[in-house]
């Protein structure tokens, strides 16, 4: 894999090239799947987007939420996906993104996966005024599934 001097020669940077490549498309498949909702047309709104700005919000709590995931992800995602949630819990984790923007995480009880919640660009400011073990009500717009943790979009407190 090394040419003259030490320097990777056509074959070693073929393989760097790849692995880069490899890497990036992850990246955006997983930024897809964050970022994205798949039910959205061209235009970028879903039929259901009109109906769950109207509706009012159902209020649970973030373990209610993991509970209801964890013992049958069909019917926790009829029962929640697609309309405004207000999601109450105490804050386990406030990470960065790979966009390098805020995330909470909601802490589970009895082992149960966590809540992630994404915040909306307006909220992302207020991040920095939060704390670990914070209790917190958040409005959602929505919320899926992705490795076995539930991801609520477009969050505001």
């Amino acid at each position: 894999m090394s040419g003259e001097g030490g320097q990777p020669n056509k074959t070693g940077w073929l393989r760097i090239g790849s692995i880069v490549v490899g890497a990036l498309v992850v990246l955006m498949v997983i930024g897809a799947r964050a970022g994205g909702d798949e039910s959205k047309g061209a235009g970028g709104v879903s039929g259901s987007d009109t109906a769950s700005a109207a509706a009012p919000p159902l209020e649970v709590t973030a373990d209610e939420l993991s509970r209801a995931y964890d013992a049958n992800e069909a019917a926790a995602r009829q029962h929640y996906a697609q309309r405004p949630l207000l999601v109450s819990g105490k804050i386990e984790r406030i990470d960065l993104d790979f966009r390098n923007r805020s995330v909470l995480v909601l802490g589970p009880s009895n082992q149960l996966p966590s809540v992630q919640a994404s915040l909306t660009e307006a909220t992302q400011g207020k991040a920095a005024s939060l704390f670990k073990g914070q209790n917190i009500r958040l409005l959602c717009q929505n919320v899926s599934e992705v490795a076995g943790s539930q991801i609520l979009r477009d969050c505001e407190f």
